[in-house]
């Protein structure tokens, strides 16, 4: 479960950061 949160966070950085095409 604790790679699920990593990847989790990493995507809302990813949308915060707006490099979502």
């Amino acid at each position: 479960m604790a790679q699920c949160s990593t990847t989790s966070i990493a995507k809302s950085t990813e949308v915060a950061r707006g490099d979502h095409q």
